[in-house]
Formats: C-alpha cells, structure tokens, sequence
C-alpha cells in the first residue's frame, strides 16, 4: 500500500520515483530475458544450418544472416551495458546516455529485420529431403487390381 503525503493524500516524488525505478528494473529484466531467447534461437538455428551443410536450400544465406544477427546482438547488448554507466542525475551525461540509448533501439530494430529474414529463409519445409518416390512399389499388405495375384 503506498503511502501519501498527509495534506493531500498524492504520493510523494521519493514514492514516484521508487515505483518508476521498480517498473524500469522490471522492465529491463523482461528485455534481458527475451534477448537471451532470442540468442539461444540464432544458436539454435546456426547449428541446424551447420547440420544440413550444402542440403539447405539457402546455405550461405542463412548462415550470413545468422551471424550477422548474433554479431549484432552482442553488440547491442554491450551497447545496453555501457547505457547502464551513465549517471542519469548528471545533466551532462543524460544526453549521452539518449543518445546511446537510441542506437540501441536501433539496433534492437536492425536484429528484428535480419531476424525476420533468418526466418524467412529458415522456414519451414528449407532443408528439407523429399520422400523417396515409392509410385512402383506396394507394401505387401495391399493389393493392386492390374497386377494379377497367384494363390499358392
């Protein structure tokens, strides 16, 4: 239950703030998890890439977007590490710390793209090896009517 201020029954900024640095904190956390998500996918997908070799459809292709993408994502993720330094009651390093801080955004937007390309390459049914053609042999349990039966 949040306290307020005895006169006018409105939080107080030291309440605001805190609540605003938990939402931040939380906030931040759900993004660190859907990044590492979205790592442990790429690597998922590198291996099945690497698996299939020259027999996926689009070889080079993914294996480039792929990478691109994991290179990407360190890259922002470190660039989100150095936002964290920044001192944000310091006026003159909350301008930086935007700055940064939209770059990352960015390049959060960049790995989206490339990511929708990895699926659009990866998608289902690439890599995949067709079914040997069996139109010229029946399993032993069906009949066919144009070949004729000898009962023994």
């Amino acid at each position: 239950m949040p306290c307020f201020s005895e006169a006018t029954d409105q939080p107080t900024n030291k309440q605001l703030n805190a609540e605003l640095s938990s939402f931040v904190q939380k906030k931040s956390f759900a993004q660190n998890m859907m990044d590492i998500a979205l790592l442990s996918a790429n690597t998922n997908q590198l291996r099945y890439v690497i698996d299939l070799g020259e027999k996926h459809p689009y070889y080079m292709t993914s294996l480039m977007l792929i990478i691109v993408s994991l290179v990407m994502q360190i890259v922002v993720g470190l660039s989100m590490l150095y936002v964290n330094r920044y001192n944000m009651k310091n006026r003159s390093e909350i301008k930086a710390a935007s700055h940064m801080n939209n770059l990352s955004v960015a390049g959060v937007f960049l790995v989206t793209l490339v990511n929708v390309f990895i699926s659009t390459f990866n998608g289902a049914g690439a890599g995949t090896i067709p079914p040997p053609d069996t139109s010229g042999i029946l399993p032993q349990n069906v009949s066919n009517s144009s070949v004729p039966y000898d009962m023994p």
